[in-house]
């Protein structure tokens, strides 16, 4: 694979810094301990890289790709909260759909940095994508953090839903229950054919 240094700057600026760093820190921790989980967490860490490396020239992604990338990401995201943190993730994907590279990123890392703020012993996360003849739906539970405040999360959740926005130019619905300690999302897109 040849190196572009362009394209290495766009997947380092889509890479948040405390879910890099906490990776690296489990995965040095993995090594002390010797525990047999650090050959599965590299290779983990090297798809999720090459998936960034990959998808960030391309406009379109076979759908069934980018559950192969959030499948490591949550494996990730497992190691980030020291496995205290239970992912359901669900797909049910039938179809050979397309869709834009990593255009659910963005909302299920702000997902991630609110249950980081969360002060309880094990947390969970719930993700439910699937697709149909005439759409492509996530469903997920967003659990609100100890010190929520809406004005901050109706920012952050602005900023995470642009690459849904420019990606799709008002082919996608979303909707948003809030409810006493989470919110309920649902985001529909219309799929793209090969």
């Amino acid at each position: 694979m040849k190196v572009n240094l362009e394209t290495t700057n766009t997947v380092m600026a889509r890479v948040e810094d405390d879910f890099l760093m906490n990776t690296l820190n489990n995965l040095y921790s993995m090594s002390l301990l010797d525990d047999g989980r650090l050959t599965d967490s590299l290779v983990k860490l090297s798809d999720y890289f090459r998936y960034q490396y990959r998808s960030a020239e391309l406009d379109k992604i076979p759908i069934k790709e980018e559950v192969q990338f959030l499948r490591s990401y949550f494996y990730l995201q497992r190691l980030r909260f020291n496995n205290h943190l239970d992912i359901n993730f669900i797909h049910a994907i039938d179809r050979n759909h397309y869709i834009s590279p990593g255009v659910f990123f963005p909302l299920l890392s702000l997902a991630f940095n609110m249950l980081q703020r969360r002060v309880v012993d094990k947390l969970g996360f719930s993700a439910k994508l699937q697709s149909s003849a005439d759409r492509i739906e996530l469903v997920m539970d967003i659990v609100k953090p100890d010190d929520f405040r809406s004005s901050v999360f109706s920012a952050q959740l602005d900023g995470a839903l642009e690459k849904l926005r420019q990606a799709y130019k008002g082919q996608f619905k979303i909707s948003i229950d809030e409810r006493t300690n989470q919110f309920l999302v649902v985001i529909s897109i219309l799929p793209w054919l090969e």
